[in-house]
Formats: structure tokens, C-alpha cells, sequence
């Protein structure tokens, strides 16, 4: 397990420190020693994922139409 501070996380993941202290309310996998709070980037990487996966579900049918729609609708 390799532990690292927020500091790190936030250079690793081009994110504010202040914004890492939100997701950890949110659920962030983390640990707490003493007042400092360290993370495992093998646990945040999977929440990360869980958190802002988003999933489409088009039929073939409303696919296609989405396509027509959009290429007749565009100026070339």
C-alpha cells in the first residue's frame, strides 16, 4: 500500500487540495493520522470511476437517428 498525502493526490490528479477535502466528504477512501489525511491511490482510482461513470443506454434504432439528425442539421 502506498500512502500519500493530498498535496501529492492533487499533483497526480490536477486538483485543488481544497477540492480533494470535498471528495473525501463524499466518500473518498482515505486515512487519517493525526490531523493529516492520506489516501492510496489504488482505493481512490476505483472510487473515482464509481463516482462519474456515466452510462448512455441507445438502442441501434435511436442511434442511428441521432446521427441523421445531427449530419442534417450541420453546415458543411
Amino acid at each position: 500500500m502506498n500512502l500519500i498525502d493530498l498535496k501529492t493526490l492533487g499533483k497526480e490528479l490536477s486538483l485543488s487540495v481544497f477540492t480533494i477535502r470535498k471528495f473525501i466528504k463524499q466518500g473518498m477512501p482515505h486515512y487519517r493520522v493525526g490531523n493529516k489525511f492520506l489516501v492510496n491511490s489504488e482505493e481512490v482510482d476505483p472510487w473515482f470511476a464509481q463516482q462519474f461513470r456515466h452510462e448512455i443506454n441507445i438502442d441501434n434504432d435511436d442511434l442511428g437517428s441521432i446521427i441523421d439528425d445531427v449530419l442534417a442539421n450541420h453546415d458543411w
